[in-house]
């Protein structure tokens, strides 16, 4: 179970662990539970100032497109598992005598919000619309189907959908369908108890039909 603060010492041991074994998923599951919470409410309440954090780093301003509410909690969630892979791959160069593994995490979520929402910008610019609707809407394939021009629609109303979502039923989503955790790790993320599964699975089947109400609603509405 993560705690609300999360203790540096106990930060410090995990991410020692994951550099002395890297292959090992069940280290990088224990880091990955006990940071979520921290980097996923740090990136949420500082994501306007990650840059600014960013430049401060480098000792040079760092400039980022702005994110559109629609897109915004897609680009934080994507941040947090950037971040957490990041400093996963990099454990082994991390040294505690120069810093904590919190602190060492946190800078790392600065520079991953820089090239999540430059990506995002990137491919909206080249593509002129989104390159995919992710596994996400694949997940919801009960929607009304929209004709192909209308994707680039389709996954903004999708963002605006998942925006509406209570904080929890989100989280249980994009943890499960679009970032991969299993139903155990998400009530271990979200609740602190791996057992509540059925909790998780009660969030997600709430959560689409909620989003699929709202997308039926709009298409209904001839948008």
């Amino acid at each position: 179970m993560a705690p609300a603060t999360p203790d540096p010492a106990v930060a410090n041991d995990l991410l020692m662990a994951v550099a002395g074994d890297p292959d090992n998923t069940d280290t990088a599951r224990r880091f990955d539970e006990y940071m979520y919470p921290l980097v996923l409410n740090h990136v949420r309440k500082r994501h306007q100032f990650l840059a600014a954090d960013a430049g401060r780093v480098l000792g040079t301003p760092v400039r980022v497109p702005a994110t559109a509410p629609a897109e915004r909690e897609a680009a934080i969630h994507d941040t947090v598992v950037v971040t957490l892979r990041r400093v996963r791959s990099g454990a082994q160069r991390f040294d505690p005598a120069r810093g904590d593994a919190i602190d060492w995490t946190l800078r790392a979520a600065a520079f991953a919000w820089w090239d999540v929402v430059r990506g995002q910008a990137d491919a909206t610019a080249k593509a002129g619309q989104p390159t995919d609707e992710s596994d996400l809407s694949a997940a919801l394939d009960s929607c009304p189907a929209a004709p192909p021009q209308e994707r680039a629609e389709d996954l903004m109303e999708l963002n605006q959908a998942l925006a509406q979502l209570p904080n929890q039923e989100r989280d249980a989503l994009l943890l499960c369908l679009h970032q991969g955790y299993t139903y155990a790790e998400a009530a271990e993320i979200l609740l602190g108890d791996r057992n509540q599964v059925r909790k998780i699975d009660r969030l997600i089947q709430k959560a689409k039909a909620t989003v699929r109400e709202l997308l039926s609603s709009r298409r209904l509405a001839g948008r």
